[in-house]
């Protein structure tokens, strides 16, 4: 009974084998023909497919540089917003420096004039002291050593006095005449 299963299964492996080969076959034809189909498909429609090629190429192109044109202008807007919001926020910031300077300038050249109209009210009480320092030695006849003395001593300081008031008024005045 064994042989007659293995004979059995010998004939079938046998008519497998034979049923591969013919499918082989089959498929090879098959494949064959239809690759031959295909081509002559393509040969057939080859013009056609080179035209929708050709204007699905052309089609995006045209798509792409009515982008481009549409994100480029749109780019462009955006950089003169940005320039135009640039030259408005320097123009403000000239404008706030240029008040702060003149403000300052004034503030400076005011107290400038303050200590000039200080120095010469000094210089003017100094002058008022020293005439009637001179008047009273004038008056005063007793002790003209004491009073010349006193005198020379009092043109010395008025005239040291007198220098440095000078000189003050000098470096005002240059630092007044640098900022005006």
């Amino acid at each position: 009974m064994f042989e007659s299963v293995r004979d059995s299964l010998d004939s079938l492996k046998n008519k497998v084998e034979e049923v591969t080969e013919n499918l082989q076959e089959n498929l090879g034809e098959s494949e064959n023909n239809l690759q031959g189909e295909v081509s002559t498909a393509i040969e057939t429609h080859q013009e056609e497919i080179e035209e929708k090629s050709s204007s699905t190429q052309t089609s995006l192109s045209d798509d792409a540089v009515s982008q481009l044109t549409e994100m480029t202008s749109k780019l462009f807007n955006y950089l003169e917003e940005i320039e135009e919001e640039l030259k408005n926020q320097a123009k403000e910031k000239a404008d706030t420096i240029k008040d702060f300077s003149e403000q300052t300038v004034e503030d400076f050249r005011d107290k400038q004039e303050n200590i000039f109209t200080q120095l010469t009210n000094k210089a003017q009480e100094l002058e008022k002291a020293l005439t009637k320092l001179s008047e009273l030695v004038d008056k005063s006849g007793s002790t003209v050593d004491d009073t010349k003395d006193t005198l020379v001593d009092g043109v010395k300081t008025t005239n040291t006095g007198l220098e440095v008031v000078n000189g003050l008024i000098e470096e005002v005045k240059e630092l007044l005449d640098r900022f005006v």
